[in-house]
């Protein structure tokens, strides 16, 4: 399978204007990538419409958000570490690319976050520490020194890449079957 979006950023970009939403491709995939690993319930076009108060009321819209929450299970339930964070074009400005990564996090920790304290207490320290940096990297804004910035964004990106996929398998691990005991007949 692949590890592509459905539609790639600039497209669902233009379609996301073109319908009225306000959240951005990233944020939506972030939102998403922590809806599912939350595995949380619910009408995920109704989730995403209410927690990113958007209006994906739209026919296009609605089939996007629910073909991109069921390629994210596929994707992060193979455990293949293919998939990746859903962002502008590597050609794109800078800029563009550091409010997106920012816009991706934003997006995960709300859906994490709505999940409950439940899903929160279940998780290991660092698992939680690095929530808490997917959470700081979400105000993350372009400073005045770019001469290592597009290295700097390029391995926050794979952290927040990694830190998600850790997330996931945390709480999706399968349990492990209880050891047999020896028994003497």
């Amino acid at each position: 399978m692949s590890s592509n979006p459905p539609i790639p950023f600039d497209a669902l970009a233009n379609l996301f204007l073109a319908e009225g939403a306000m959240a951005s491709p990233a944020e939506l995939h972030g939102f998403l990538c922590g809806w599912v690993s939350t595995q949380s319930s619910g009408d995920v076009v109704q989730v995403v419409s209410d927690a990113l108060d958007g209006e994906f009321g739209g026919e296009k819209l609605q089939g996007v958000v629910s073909a991109m929450a069921d390629l994210l299970r596929d994707q992060l339930g193979e455990i293949n570490f293919e998939w990746r964070l859903l962002l502008p074009d590597e050609d794109a400005e800078l800029g563009i690319k550091v409010a997106a990564i920012a816009d991706w996090c934003q997006g995960y920790s709300l859906a994490i976050g709505l999940a409950g304290e439940s899903v929160l207490a279940n998780l290991s320290e660092d698992s939680l520490e690095g929530l808490n940096d997917i959470s700081e990297i979400g105000q993350i804004q372009l400073g005045e020194d770019v001469s290592s910035a597009e290295s700097d964004l390029i391995e926050l990106t794979e952290f927040v890449r990694v830190v998600a996929m850790n997330i996931y398998l945390e709480i999706n691990q399968p349990s492990e079957p209880e050891p047999e005991q020896d028994r003497l007949h």
